[in-house]
């Protein structure tokens, strides 16, 4: 074991010495993170620039394409963006250090009918009135605290491809059915910001579903840890300097919107 960290050790350096390209991916439109448009901005990008600025080889991304996790395991890329906690084989992959906590919140309608404090008492109102509550996600996306819900039917899920739809369907419950939404906060701020009349109608909840660290996923093997030891060292220096705390509140220091200003004294727990 020791030896193969010494090994380890040598090669970072060594890998430190020599200019080459660490090729990723990362979403396309995950607002404030990634920004579709041309150039693409965001978090992400401006990261990738800050870390070439120190790096002795480029980072170089470009949005998903198809197969990305089959293009990673065969070498083709060397790292995603995504979340440990949203992984289920995330043993498999090496992880990076945090880049930004990542807490996701449920989004309601203005006028439904109770305001929830926590999600236990979310699911103790929807059992009390004998109908789970149906809550929009993402497809494919995992959440943690609230897929043990989905699968006991506490609650029900309805899965869309953008969160914009989600919030749309909530706007028109009426017709869809959606009761609530659950999405990134920092995703939600972002919308309201660039679609007030959309979300106008929309409070967060006060307490937050979960929270998961945001970071870069590397193959696990030799390559990989190499690479997860190096990124680690960037982002050290980038959060020693204040750079990554910059970064993310260029695209994050935004008006919050959605709370209930008749209700903002109160004091609510979390789950």
């Amino acid at each position: 074991m020791l030896r193969r960290l010494l090994l380890c050790l040598v090669l970072l350096g060594t890998h430190a010495g020599f200019a080459h390209e660490l090729k990723g991916v990362y979403p396309e439109h995950f607002p404030p993170l990634s920004i579709a448009g041309e150039p693409m901005q965001g978090i992400i990008p401006d990261l990738l620039k800050a870390l070439n600025r120190t790096s002795d080889h480029a980072y170089v991304a470009t949005p998903y394409a198809r197969h990305s996790i089959k293009r990673l395991a065969e070498g083709q890329i060397d790292f995603l963006f995504d979340s440990q906690i949203w992984c289920k084989d995330g043993d498999n992959y090496y992880w990076s250090e945090s880049i930004a906590e990542i807490e996701d919140i449920l989004v309601m309608r203005a006028d439904a009918e109770h305001e929830f404090t926590s999600l236990d008492e979310l699911v103790a109102f929807a059992q009390a009135r004998g109908q789970a509550l149906r809550v929009a996600g993402r497809y494919e996306y995992v959440y943690p605290s609230l897929d043990p819900l989905f699968a006991k039917e506490q609650l029900t899920r309805k899965n869309f491809y953008t969160d914009l739809n989600m919030l749309k369907a909530l706007q028109n419950a009426h017709s869809s059915g959606v009761e609530a939404v659950v999405m990134t906060e920092l995703v939600f701020d972002y919308l309201a910001s660039k679609h007030p009349d959309l979300t106008k109608n929309l409070v967060k909840s006060r307490f937050k579903v979960h929270r998961a660290p945001y970071q870069f996923r590397f193959p696990r093997n030799d390559n990989g840890k190499i690479n997860m030891m190096y990124t680690n060292r960037l982002l050290g220096q980038l959060q020693a300097s204040g750079a990554l705390a910059q970064i993310i509140a260029k695209y994050s220091d935004l008006e919050k919107p959605g709370n209930r200003p008749e209700v903002a004294t109160k004091t609510h727990s979390r789950p």
